[in-house]
């Protein structure tokens, strides 16, 4: 933690860059509606990335920056 005005976690900011590129990545590709970093079963950290249907998925790499890349079938999203 550093020692500010208004205190922040370096760490925190880390992981904000680290979905930039994420999002960089993904959300311009056809058929990618939301993308996020997600935990995995036994603490190992994954790239999830939401698709509107399995070819998309499939068409992903299988990796991104040393994480796995998850898709998952969302469909469209509609934000109100």
């Amino acid at each position: 933690m550093e020692d500010a005005a208004m205190p922040y976690d370096s760490d925190d900011f880390a992981e904000d860059e680290r979905i930039v590129a994420v999002e960089a990545a993904f959300l311009d590709r056809p058929g990618v509606v939301g993308v996020g970093i997600g935990d995995q079963d036994l603490g190992s950290e994954v790239v999830v990335v939401y698709v509107i249907d399995k070819s998309t998925g499939a068409s992903l790499p299988k990796a991104f920056e040393g994480m796995p890349v998850v898709a998952i079938v969302s469909g469209e999203i509609d934000a109100y």
